[in-house]
């Protein structure tokens, strides 16, 4: 569904992908891998704050999401 300035979010993604200066090896399944983790580890976190609160998380999260990246580059 295309948003304000008519293109869709997944055609946004693969814009950011391709404006990269290293090439991302298979940028679906990055995003796929990206999204459901964040999603997994999250759920908990946001309604019961269970295991621990969301700044904890976003402190141990961002690392691991930025060397998911890395290994796709």
């Amino acid at each position: 569904m295309p948003g304000e300035n008519g293109v869709s979010a997944g055609e946004f993604i693969q814009e950011l992908f391709l404006k990269t200066e290293h090439p991302i090896r298979n940028p679906e399944m990055l995003m796929f891998m990206i999204i459901e983790l964040v999603n997994s580890t999250a759920h908990n976190v946001i309604l019961y704050q269970q295991p621990v609160e969301l700044p904890e998380l976003k402190e141990e999260l961002y690392p691991v999401i930025r060397q998911m990246i890395q290994n796709f580059t």
